[in-house]
């Protein structure tokens, strides 16, 4: 792969995290995960999702901070960052990169959301953070990341494997 950076969006539960993973092995490039970075400031703020969720609604500098380390690694190239917003940075900053979204059933990633983070979060508080960062990203960026229309490939994950994705993603790619 060339130095354009690859990005993989999708929401919770998606199996994006799952798939940069794959392709990192095929491609050997390097991931950055957004996702990863809020669950680790939760962690260390000893917070749950959910708590740094409403808090993140409150206190903007949470998700730019976040966001604009992500940024920086698109920008540089040659990795893989894997995010929510990912897709919508490259695009809303011009930035040439190969933008990857992940869908899958609400049923699907509810269960996967539950067995990844030990059945810590009930359905209803999985949807109420979906919905926050939702809002968030459109009051900070303006970015409706339900419009898929930016993104260069589209792939379900409902019954495929990671390793049918990343065989795809590399057919795909440019």
């Amino acid at each position: 792969m060339e130095k354009r950076c690859v990005t993989v969006s999708g929401l919770p539960g998606s199996g994006t995290t799952t798939i940069s993973r794959a392709l990192s092995e095929k491609t050997n490039l390097n991931i950055y995960s957004s996702g990863e970075a809020f669950r680790t400031v939760a962690s260390k703020m000893g917070l749950t999702l959910g708590e740094l969720t409403e808090l993140s609604e409150k206190e903007k500098s949470i998700d730019l901070e976040i966001d604009e380390f992500a940024l920086h690694k698109i920008e540089n190239g040659k990795c893989i960052v894997e995010g929510r917003l990912v897709g919508w940075l490259a695009h809303g900053n011009d930035i040439s990169a190969f933008k990857i979204w992940i869908t899958a059933k609400e049923d699907i990633r509810h269960n996967r959301i539950v067995l990844r983070d030990k059945n810590t979060e009930n359905k209803k508080m999985i949807l109420k953070r979906e919905r926050s960062e939702l809002e968030r990203y459109r009051k900070y960026y303006d970015f409706d990341l339900k419009n898929t229309d930016i993104y260069d490939l589209i792939l379900e994950s409902n019954t495929a494997t990671p390793e049918q994705i990343v065989e795809e993603i590399m057919r795909k790619y440019d």
